[in-house]
């Protein structure tokens, strides 16, 4: 409860200092801003509030200094609920301008101070009470102990601070028992206990810092700073040994499709050591914090090359290709950071936190040259002046191959590899659940002979035409009908697949019905639907959407054990060779003058997915449609 009459005291007196502000820039002081203007602004709030106090008038039956000691009182009861930093700057000014004006405001916003002094010391003696108790590091809650120092030694800083503030003795009338329970601490945390391999970073920074606040700590302590330093320095040099090998691909190989993949695989590493550095007190607060430290990380990898490496990366970055990839990437980062869909954008971070990144290496590598006394593009004994040599062309490519994104030169980007958006996976799910629906367990294929088949019977029209493979629970992959024999008759190879899938299967019969009813052509009419609209992965370079015609079709469909008692079956649909490209109409109405001609080598697909049937027979998707295409309109004849 105190803690939401605080927030909203907080929010009250807020609102009250931007009043404040907007009085004062009406005033002629909109010039005035940081520190003096916050001075001001507290002056104002201080002659408002003495203006309060003194409105309030004598009361009939005390005397006007009782009186106003009880109307100091009662404003001091509304200022406790303020931070005590805003309560030591009011009253601070209030010193600063004493000159009989503000007397009332003034005693009572050291009142409310008091007052916090007070509770902080109770909280301190509290806190002396509870670490005294600590005495067995092997069963003790470690967790906890190094919150509590934590707690206790920001509670000492701020008693210590409040005393001279306040001119008050209570820190120093308790300097005794917290430098008893320091020096507690200090063999509780000697190196004879080593307790520190069971810490985590957050206790560890906990601890340390709680420590520091007490006084000394000299060797004991200093251990876990060391500790604390070796962690943040290992994830560093994970970083460096991450990063070195894409700056190699350039230096040994000119690859620039390696260089951007290994910094794309390597941003877990850089997550991995802000996480760390924050998680042991050196938090990168703010967009310039995390630029500044990804700068570091960075300016440590190319502390690695000798002068000869520095040059010539150098040179590389200030190379034609260079600036291409840059401008390609960035353009790529912002055009699907800005697009509706939430995954497209989250796609978008790639390629622009690689062009950050190209462009803060271009600095470092600068800065790095300055501090060894290198000239620019100056050439070591083995290697040849100016810039490595690689093909412009090579940065679509680049796009294309590490991010599945195409670019074309109007900045339109397209993600052309990855998973589908939210509108494509929410019609293949709409597609399963409407065939879930409509599952008729009484629809079973009869043979010739009247026997019932136990399977659907559209799953043995599409046997001969797609490609069906069991795996088994060893990991072997085994196809399930045979098209090499060709005496048997169309039933006999249907009847051996079936018997197959019934190893798999088992006596669930409901299963069995459920894979070879979801193992059909009607699995795809959700991405069917998707590829006719204007919501199609596929796109044209400009980015008009739509699907691939003509060209040959093949479908795949793999049934596994999910070793629960269920099935996994996996689709498959690709087009390879497509001649044209056909957008969608606006009336649906198919149009075959729209369609766009391909090229040849340009006109081809995949889509994959993956649903569950559980040992109940409920059916969910169990990997999402995934997708490839490259497409590329072709010259007319």
């Amino acid at each position: 409860m105190e803690q939401k009459e605080e927030t909203a005291a907080t929010s009250r007196y807020e609102a009250l200092c931007r009043a404040v502000r907007e009085v004062l820039h009406k005033e002629g002081c909109a010039g005035l801003v940081g520190e003096p203007l916050a001075r001001l602004q507290r002056a104002r709030i201080l002659e408002t509030m003495e203006r309060f106090i003194v409105s309030l008038g004598k009361d009939s039956d005390t005397s006007v200094e009782q009186t106003m000691e009880r109307h100091r009182a009662k404003v001091a009861a509304a200022l406790v609920l303020l931070p005590r930093d805003e309560l030591r700057s009011l009253l601070r000014v209030a010193d600063e301008n004493l000159s009989g004006w503000v007397p009332g405001a003034r005693v009572a916003v050291k009142l409310a101070y008091e007052v916090k002094a007070e509770r902080l010391a109770l909280t301190v003696n509290e806190g002396i009470r509870r670490l005294r108790c600590y005495c067995r590091p092997q069963i003790d809650n470690i967790e906890n102990l190094t919150r509590e120092i934590a707690s206790f030694g920001r509670a000492v800083v701020m008693l210590r601070e409040d005393a001279l503030a306040l001119e008050l003795h209570t820190a120093t009338s308790m300097d005794g028992p917290i430098g008893d329970v320091h020096q507690h601490l200090l063999d509780y945390l000697s190196p004879t206990q080593d307790i520190f391999p069971n810490l985590d970073n957050r206790q560890l920074n906990s601890l340390v810092k709680g420590m520091d606040h007490l006084g000394e700590g000299g060797e004991v302590v200093g251990k876990y700073r060391r500790e604390a330093e070796r962690r943040r320095r290992v994830v560093v040099e994970a970083y460096v040994e991450a990063v070195r090998p894409a700056l190699d691909a350039i230096l040994k190989g000119s690859d620039i499709a390696a260089f951007v993949a290994i910094l794309e695989k390597a941003e877990s590493y850089g997550s991995n050591a802000r996480v760390v550095h924050a998680q042991l007190g050196n938090e990168a607060k703010g967009e310039d914090d995390a630029m500044v430290f990804r700068e570091n990380l960075l300016g440590r990898v190319l502390q690695t090359l000798d002068s000869d490496e520095l040059t010539a990366f150098a040179a590389w970055l200030e190379s034609p290709v260079a600036h291409a990839l840059i401008e390609a990437l960035d353009t790529a980062g912002r055009a699907l950071s800005s697009d509706d869909d939430d995954a497209t954008a989250e796609l978008g971070k790639g390629p622009y936190t690689r062009a950050v990144e190209m462009r803060i290496l271009q600095g470092c590598v600068q800065q790095q040259l300055e501090d060894r006394n290198i000239k620019p593009y100056q050439a070591g004994p083995e290697r040849a002046a100016g810039p490595i040599k690689v093909d412009v062309p090579d940065v679509a490519k680049v796009l294309r191959d590490v991010f599945g994104v195409s670019l074309n030169d109007k900045g339109v980007a397209n993600v052309c590899s990855g998973p589908g958006t939210e509108q494509v996976q929410g019609a293949i799910m709409k597609c399963l659940r409407d065939m879930l629906a409509t599952f008729d367990p009484k629809k079973r294929h009869v043979w010739k002979d009247g026997t019932d088949s136990g399977v659907d019977p559209t799953f043995i029209i599409d046997l001969p035409r797609a490609d069906y493979s069991m795996k088994t629970a060893d990991g072997v992959v085994d196809s399930l009908y045979d098209r090499t024999r060709v005496v048997d008759d169309r039933e006999s190879r249907a009847k051996a697949a079936i018997e197959k899938l019934r190893t798999i299967t088992g006596d669930n019969l409901r299963n069995l019905q459920l894979a070879s009813y979801f193992a059909n052509q009607s699995v795809f009419s959700g991405l069917q639907r998707i590829l006719l609209s204007a919501q199609s992965p596929v796109r044209l370079p400009d980015g008009r959407p739509g699907c691939l015609v003509g060209g040959v079709q093949k479908v795949t469909y793999q049934i596994a054990d999910d070793a629960d008692g269920g099935l996994l079956l996996s689709a498959g649909y690709t087009i390879r060779g497509a001649t044209h490209f056909m957008p969608p109409s606006p009336d649906g109405v198919e149009r075959g003058n729209d369609m766009v001609l391909l090229d040849v080598n340009h006109g081809c697909a995949d889509f994959t997915f993956a649903l569950r049937i559980d040992e109940d027979g409920d059916v969910r998707l169990s990997a999402p449609l995934v997708y490839n295409y490259d497409v590329m309109p072709g010259e007319a004849q």
